[in-house]
């Protein structure tokens, strides 16, 4: 498999990539992710190490943006924040691009440190929580 979850603080909910992933693969990845977000109890944030992960393709892309869609609310409400550390700094733009086209529904951060994005988190579950409603 070419992902995994790591479940072990409850306050950070974290994804390392390793390697290419299949279409299967990464469908398999948005069902586990789509059933924590709604399992949770509390806001958590979300850290995703990318740096031994491959680029998504075109198939994978548009079902990364139609999970994002489709789990807008709960993403909203149940997330502080999403970071993803990545090494190329290519991918590391294209990212930034792609939110800035598509934002994610809450803070995010693309780094290519995983002690940043560590920190980032922790400073994200300690900010105040914004208003639900405010954010519709």
């Amino acid at each position: 498999m070419a992902y995994s979850f790591d479940f072990s603080d409850p306050r950070i909910f974290r994804v390392t990539f390793d390697g290419p992933h299949t279409d299967a693969e990464f469908l398999d990845y948005l069902a586990e992710s789509s059933r924590h977000a709604r399992v949770r109890s509390g806001r958590a944030a979300v850290l995703i190490d990318a740096r031994k992960g491959a680029a998504m393709n075109a198939r994978q892309r548009k079902q990364q943006a139609d999970w994002q869609r489709e789990n807008e609310r709960v993403l909203r409400e149940n997330t502080a924040g999403t970071a993803f550390v990545v090494s190329n700094a290519v991918i590391r733009g294209l990212l930034t691009a792609i939110f800035w086209l598509q934002p994610l529904p809450h803070e995010h951060l693309v780094t290519q440190s995983m002690e940043e994005a560590e920190r980032w988190c922790r400073a994200r579950l300690d900010a105040p929580v914004p208003n639900a409603a405010a954010a519709r």
